[in-house]
């Protein structure tokens, strides 16, 4: 059911269209895999910092731009393929590309929410189980599960270990968790839960929980 196009480029044919949604880690990496199939790629961020960085890591093929509506419009209408992987900075019901975007693709065009898992940045996504992340809307076929590491656990666990090892070594160093919280300003934005209480004020809005002030709390330890 899709447009029967490949990504790969092929002399004498005209590239497939990609556009990218965020400048981040996940973004990079589907820019450089859609690159090197001979793609254009085309990614937006509100970031014109990143978006430099993205200009120098993956050089002249990659067209970059902030969230200009009527630019990010022309781009999704001749789009084969739309990757949503921004990080969203807050748990809003709020949306980068909205349905109406989504209906004016072409038909048969693929769309992958990567941030799905915390809400999603378009609008037409549904967070899917694993078994079944593939539907149709507008004509426009979807991607989007939640928890894709799990499909390569194995994968997953080794990267997972090598991040959280030297955390909890730190945390060892430290004193313990709460020393680290005081002292690390990283981990303390990473924290939600501390000694059993909510300390993320999103989280607590979405799920009508109430939440605590990380640093009152850690203060009195």
């Amino acid at each position: 059911g899709g447009k029967g196009v490949m990504l790969g480029g092929i002399t004498g044919v005209t590239p497939t269209e990609v556009v990218i949604i965020g400048a981040n880690t996940a973004g990079e990496y589907a820019a450089r895999a859609a690159i090197g199939l001979g793609s254009t790629v085309k990614i937006f961020d509100n970031s014109l910092q990143r978006l430099r960085r993205f200009q120098n890591l993956l050089g002249q093929r990659l067209q970059t731009s902030v969230f200009h509506p009527q630019v990010l419009r022309k781009a999704l209408k001749s789009a084969d393929v739309l990757i949503g992987a921004i990080e969203l900075e807050d748990l809003r019901p709020w949306y980068y590309i909205t349905e109406d975007m989504i209906r004016n693709m072409k038909k048969g065009a693929v769309v992958i929410d990567l941030s799905i898992d915390r809400g999603g940045c378009i609008e037409t996504t549904e967070c899917r189980a694993l078994h079944d992340p593939v539907y149709e809307k507008h004509g426009v076929t979807h991607f989007s599960a939640w928890n894709l590491p799990s499909r390569v656990a194995r994968t997953a666990s080794i990267a997972l270990s090598n991040i959280f090892t030297p955390l909890l070594q730190s945390m060892a160093d430290a004193g313990g968790i709460t020393q680290l919280l005081k002292y690390d300003q990283g981990v303390r934005n990473g924290a939600y839960l501390y000694n059993g209480m909510l300390t993320n004020e999103t989280l607590g809005q979405k799920f009508g929980i109430i939440s605590k002030d990380l640093d009152l709390l850690i203060s009195a330890f």
